[in-house]
């Protein structure tokens, strides 16, 4: 293929095919996968107005950084960015996949939007969007760097380092980096490498007065989440990533177990998915076991596929098959209908109707009330309420603080994780009484009596 890809008719056909059908997704979805992507998107909204945000360890400053911009536009901002970060995903892939001697560079976009998770996921404010452009990018950069002393394979280090600060395991790339170049004696590389994590701690501790390190020895800081077996993600991956593109991306992975340069692109990117597995089984770092989390090794599953698909190109049996034009249209028929039927809008979710009537309300009966509480992030988000330290929806206030007149909205999703129980405000010594009840009683508000 001519080193211009992006002229290739095929393979602009493709990406724009994805990208458009991404950005449908996100027009016509009204709710969010996770609550956390409402969660990231006020960080990074109010982080404008209380900087301390921008340290915070749950936003994660590098991704917090990224959408601050977009987030004082709005959410669909905030969408588009990720939309934007997407196609950078897609495009940077396609020059991982030719350094990696892969010919049909016009299959990387095919097999990567292609992936019903990534078009469904790739419009929404996720850690693992920016995340994915960042770790390829890294490897773009590693492999540009022909001798080992190049400013690419600095550039490369620093990328790896900021993986940490974008999401946590993100520290196994960094890691990964540093001990592959350790014995290389790259140890410019292997500081630029350590570079953001330690920037961020120094910060981190002269501001906050704590070091961010610390949550990594925090290994179960709740059982809320569970746990499971060991091949959890297993069925998960190859249904949301796509049986068509899972099972060449198998024979790709074979056919290239003895060409260095695809063993070491592959590594990182096999830790990566072995660490959630045993995360999950054993219920550590509140995984939830959340199948978006793995969304990260989309480009490592295209560009092994397309080996695995020019293995096959290469058979001399598909060679002198008389019908190779007939398969290629079954198969794009087929990874198109399987994209459509699983890559679908998300609507919003029954909580949020709940608490968007709770909100409608409010604004009717207590437009300006005293003190309105919620753990609920979509409150926060469609009414919405003031989001700064010390008033957010995980920072329960101690129950003895809250004064006569204030409006407490109890959820039934996260108010007892936060020792909220329905039974507290249903208890009349403690001086509550209900005003509304919405969802079937899903969400009711109290007012402290005087």
């Amino acid at each position: 293929m001519d080193p211009r890809f992006y002229e290739n008719r095929y393979y602009l056909l493709a990406f724009l095919g994805g990208l458009g059908w991404t950005t449908w997704l996100s027009v016509a979805s009204t709710g969010v996968i996770l609550h956390d992507e409402i969660g990231h998107y006020m960080v990074s909204e109010n982080a404008w107005r209380y900087p301390e945000l921008m340290l915070d360890v749950w936003g994660r400053s590098v991704n917090t950084l990224l959408y601050m911009p977009a987030a004082q536009i709005g959410y669909w901002a905030a969408e588009a960015t990720s939309i934007v970060f997407s196609a950078l995903t897609v495009l940077i892939s396609t020059l991982v996949a030719r350094q990696l001697n892969v010919r049909l560079l016009v299959l990387i976009p095919l097999l990567l939007w292609g992936q019903p998770w990534f078009a469904s996921y790739g419009h929404g404010v996720h850690t693992e969007i920016p995340f994915s452009l960042i770790c390829i990018s890294g490897f773009y950069f590693w492999f540009r760097s022909e001798d080992q002393s190049s400013a690419s394979l600095w550039f490369a280090g620093l990328l790896f380092g900021l993986l940490p600060l974008v999401r946590h395991e993100g520290i196994l790339f960094t890691g990964l980096f540093a001990l592959i170049n350790l014995p290389r004696k790259q140890l410019s590389a292997i500081l630029a490498c350590a570079l953001p994590l330690l920037l961020y701690n120094i910060l981190h501790f002269v501001f906050l007065d704590m070091w961010a390190f610390e949550v990594f020895l925090q290994s179960k800081p709740t059982d809320i989440y569970g746990s499971g077996s060991w091949w959890h993600f297993i069925p998960r991956v190859g249904f949301y990533a796509g049986p068509l593109i899972l099972l060449p991306a198998l024979l790709g992975i074979y056919h290239s177990r003895k060409i260095s340069n695809r063993q070491l692109f592959l590594l990182p990117y096999g830790v990566y998915t072995l660490a959630h597995m045993v995360i999950f089984k054993f219920g550590l770092f509140a995984s939830g076991g959340f199948s978006k989390f793995l969304l990260p090794i989309a480009p490592a599953i295209a560009i092994t596929a397309a080996w695995g698909i020019e293995a096959i190109v290469a058979d001399k049996r598909w060679q002198q098959s008389s019908h190779r034009g007939a398969l290629r249209l079954v198969n794009l028929v087929a990874l198109c209908s399987y994209l459509i039927v699983v890559a679908v809008p998300h609507p919003m979710d029954e909580e949020g109707h709940t608490i968007q009537e709770i909100s409608e309300w409010l604004h009717t009966h207590h437009p300006t009330p005293q003190k309105l509480l919620s753990f609920h992030p979509w409150l926060y988000f469609k009414h919405p309420l003031p989001w700064r330290p010390g008033e957010r929806w995980d920072e329960p206030p101690a129950q003895a603080s809250l004064k006569a007149g204030t409006l407490f909205v109890w959820d039934d999703h996260y108010c007892d994780r936060y020792n909220y129980p329905l039974a507290f405000f249903e208890n009349p010594g403690n001086g509550w009484q209900q005003i509304y009840r919405s969802g079937n009683g899903r969400a009711i508000v109290f007012e402290k009596a005087e």
